[in-house]
């Protein structure tokens, strides 16, 4: 049995084959087509890593019985991951996986983009770390927002290929 996995398009795929023969030489096996090749990349969007200091973030439904949390506010976050569809936030604030958030934030040299997000998951601090991971999905952006997105992330993979940093 073989198990081999590549990329194509950058998507991560994999297969389970076996040797169905052997090159005149001797040197190269011939493998059996697969009954199926898997795809693992779940992503459907490009991600970069930024340091986007949002202009707002808030919460869309606020449970009456919730109390304020001393740890940090959501005002006080950082975009450290963005992509067309989602983002992810550093922040002290606890939130709740499947809470509804807004945020506005400036793209730089694009423009501000509004969104409203359902929160997926949430990371507790890893060890020797302050801020929770907070994982978004977009839910309500308009097309204009999304292509400013877009426009700011192929700028910055430009820029980032230039300097040998991706």
């Amino acid at each position: 049995m073989v198990r081999a996995e590549y990329l194509f398009r950058n998507r991560r795929c994999r297969f389970v084959s076996h040797v169905s023969g052997h090159s005149p030489d001797g040197l190269e096996e011939i493998l059996s087509l697969p009954d199926s090749i898997e795809t693992v990349e779940h992503r459907h969007y490009f991600r970069l890593q930024t340091a986007l200091r949002p202009l707002s973030v808030f919460r869309l439904v606020i449970d009456g019985h919730q109390e304020q949390d001393d740890e940090g506010s959501l005002e006080d976050c950082t975009i450290v991951d963005l992509s067309e569809g989602g983002v992810c936030l550093s922040s002290r604030a606890a939130v709740g996986e499947g809470e509804r958030l807004g945020m506005q934030f400036q793209l730089p040299r694009i423009g501000r983009v509004n969104v409203r997000m359902r929160v997926l998951r949430v990371d507790d601090p890893r060890s020797g770390e302050r801020n929770r991971r907070v994982h978004c999905m977009f839910t309500d952006i308009r097309l204009l927002d999304r292509d400013s997105i877009a426009r700011y992330l192929m700028t910055r993979q430009l820029e980032l290929r230039r300097r040998g940093q991706l």
